[in-house]
């Protein structure tokens, strides 16, 4: 069954999920270095988040621009 489910079927459906953990501001802070490389570090990832289609479906469900997803990204 798992052979034919892994070749024949065609999946009904796709998702992904994107976790974005923070550190607790309570916690004994970090040295300034330390805290400005993690930051920079975040920035890709906080990149890809605000690029990613819910995020920018929602942008232009909010602004009403008559754009796509794909021409948003390009912005």
């Amino acid at each position: 069954m798992l052979c034919y489910a892994m070749f024949f079927v065609t999946p009904k459906y796709k998702s992904s999920v994107q976790l974005l953990v923070t550190r607790n501001e309570n916690i004994e802070r970090q040295s300034y270095q330390n805290e400005t490389k993690t930051n920079i570090d975040m920035i890709p990832t906080y990149k890809e988040i605000v690029m990613s289609e819910p995020v920018l479906e929602k942008v232009k469900e909010t602004t009403g621009e008559q754009v796509g997803v794909a021409q948003l990204k390009k912005i």
